[in-house]
């Protein structure tokens, strides 16, 4: 009886779907011997998209207002760079929040990851969703509370994260972010397999109550 025991709570951990968990430090266990995005080898300007160490960032939202939004990588001082996604023209009135679209910017990943995390500053909330390589959200964490400086948020999945979306609440925001870290998915495990174990526990457990 025992062994049916501990046979069955093995299919259950199999078979059972984990979410995603947030990530609030870089040095976090399923960040360890990442890969790191500091955006140091990208030259000071403005950009459509910019793409370092296997991860593109990009306007999440281009036919929203395309000509008011724009990525640009800055100097914080002794050479060390970062990114800035931003309106670049506040629309009036400042405080009309429905008439203006969010800043939202996409990270791609060059293959999928199972974790990722990065430094933000901005000055409204905001929120981080991690999406899988069909499109569908994995996870949504946020929004953070009021204004923020160099805060550190990420996501980790046992279902490969292919992009992540990082938008605030408001329009006419900026938003930067530097020292992305990311870990490399582990192999994939086949979606029919924890369906499988499923019904062989069940199949054994019956033919062991018919004896």
């Amino acid at each position: 009886m025992k062994n049916t025991f501990y046979f069955a709570l093995f299919i259950s951990a199999l078979s059972c779907n984990l979410n995603a968990t947030p990530l609030f430090s870089a040095a976090d266990p399923a960040l360890a011997g990442g890969t790191s995005v500091t955006f140091n080898d990208i030259a000071l300007g403005s950009y459509p998209t910019v793409n370092s160490n296997g991860v593109t960032f990009s306007n999440a939202a281009p036919a929203i207002v395309p000509s008011i939004q724009g990525i640009s990588i800055q100097d914080g001082g002794g050479g060390d760079h970062y990114l800035r996604y931003s309106t670049s023209v506040f629309p009036e009135p400042e405080g009309s929040v429905s008439a203006i679209p969010q800043v939202k910017l996409r990270i791609d990943f060059s293959s999928p990851v199972s974790a990722f995390g990065l430094y933000v500053s901005g000055s409204y909330p905001y929120s981080l969703t991690a999406y899988d390589e069909a499109d569908g959200v994995i996870e949504t964490f946020g929004p953070t509370a009021g204004s923020y400086s160099n805060y550190f948020m990420g996501l980790s999945s046992a279902t490969n994260i292919r992009y992540a979306i990082l938008g605030n609440i408001n329009g006419f925001d900026y938003l930067n972010i530097d020292d992305l870290t990311y870990a490399p998915a582990a192999v994939p495990t086949p979606p029919a397999l924890p369906l499988i174990a499923s019904g062989i526990c069940m199949l054994w457990l019956a033919r062991r109550h018919k004896r």
